[in-house]
């Protein structure tokens, strides 16, 4: 939104429960959009450079950004606008002036969608997708754990354990001490003696060379794979997948055909 008292009045509402990330016009949005992949998108209709309208179809046209929820806010109360919104491909649309608890509700509603929508992307094909072997190999350098035949069968099993419940957003260290039938203290030792990652580092490595697997084989968007290997949230995937990394995952380049 172009108006700092209106960015500051949504701030207010919706801070104490979402992390807030704000742009002054519809090309900073576009650009945020893009490199933070937020939950959501509140955008005004009316804002010098790229209006609303325009920023929600730019998104849509996005394969990473394709899936982020907009809610459009406006002045204007005609239904041909609102109509017009949405079919651009706005998840809902409020108009100005606005009380808290309006706003609150319709946020709220469009993340249970969105809530709807993970669980059934988790159920897709690619969610059941980890890599093997062989295509851990032919990753990048920096997305390959070690060979196969380099670890341990402590890590081999700990691996497997982890990635036969990738699309578990709680599966955490516990479960995994649970499952290797050993104590969470006893699973830390473990990877001690074996010169492994620590069980929380090794959870988040399995999630994070599965997510550049599936990126590099086109095998899904970014919010896609982000909720196949268990993230509930696309910007903390996004975050994640930077620090491991070093580059975002709209940057995981796909194979070309000769």
């Amino acid at each position: 939104d172009d108006n700092a008292d209106m960015r500051a009045y949504i701030r207010s509402i919706l801070a104490e429960e979402f992390r807030i990330i704000e742009a002054e016009n519809g090309r900073k949005g576009l650009a945020l959009a893009a490199s933070e992949l937020p939950d959501l998108v509140l955008a005004d209709v009316m804002m010098p450079g790229m209006n609303g309208m325009t920023l929600t179809r730019k998104l849509r046209d996005t394969p990473d950004t394709a899936t982020i929820p907009v809610i459009l806010v406006t002045a204007r109360a005609d239904t041909a606008s609102e109509v017009k919104g949405l079919a651009d491909g706005a998840s809902d649309y409020i108009t100005k002036p606005f009380e808290p608890d309006v706003l609150q509700m319709r946020v709220h509603g469009v993340m249970q969608w969105m809530q709807r929508l993970k669980r059934r992307l988790r159920a897709a094909p690619q969610a059941t997708h980890a890599p093997s072997d062989t295509e851990a190999d032919s990753m990048s350098p920096d997305a390959a754990p070690a060979p196969d035949d380099a670890m341990s069968e402590f890590e081999r099993e700990a691996r497997a354990i982890v990635r036969d419940n990738l699309t578990e957003p709680g599966f955490d260290v516990d479960d995994l001490a649970t499952a290797m039938a050993v104590s969470r203290s006893t699973l830390y030792r473990r990877a001690r003696t074996h010169d492994t990652l620590s069980p929380a580092a090794l959870v988040r490595d399995v999630r994070m060379s599965t997510a550049h697997t599936l990126l590099k084989a086109n095998e899904g968007t970014v919010t896609e794979v982000a909720y196949a290997v268990g993230y509930e949230s696309l910007s903390s995937f996004s975050d994640q997948f930077r620090s491991h990394f070093g580059y975002p995952p709209s940057q995981v380049s796909t194979p070309t055909s000769a």
